[in-house]
């Protein structure tokens, strides 16, 4: 009867060391699903907010007195909001991305030649 009770014992010891393996490959696993969304959330975000910044360069270019503006892109929505300085534009641009919302900062320089306007990019940052 002593040595079931040992064996019983053992094999208590063994399932309970096993299912703590168990759970903690499976806690691993969770998070590392969390950072990868993450990680897929902040490219998808850098991608929008380049778009973005191409729309309000382009934009600018048209109208240089063009001062903001929204671009809906699947699952993501950016703002554009321009305010002027002379030749100098400062683009503040917020992206969301489902429950994650970033924004930038760029500065454009205006130059008017005849009727064509050309626009520089002189600084692009997060903030």
């Amino acid at each position: 009867m002593k040595q079931g009770a040992i064996a019983l014992i053992g094999l208590l010891t063994m399932a309970t060391i096993i299912l703590i393996f168990a759970l903690t490959a499976n806690i691993l696993g969770v998070n590392e699903l969390q950072l990868t969304q993450v990680d897929r959330a902040r490219a998808t975000i850098l991608a929008v907010a380049d778009a973005c910044l191409e729309e309000s360069a382009i934009r600018l270019k048209i109208n240089p007195a063009f001062s903001n503006g929204n671009l809906n892109l699947e699952n993501s929505t950016c703002s554009i909001n321009i305010t002027s300085s002379g030749n100098n534009r400062t683009t503040t641009i917020t992206v969301t991305h489902n429950q994650y919302t970033k924004a930038f900062e760029a500065q454009f320089t205006v130059t008017t030649s005849g009727q064509a306007n050309n626009i520089a990019l002189t600084s692009w940052k997060e903030i």
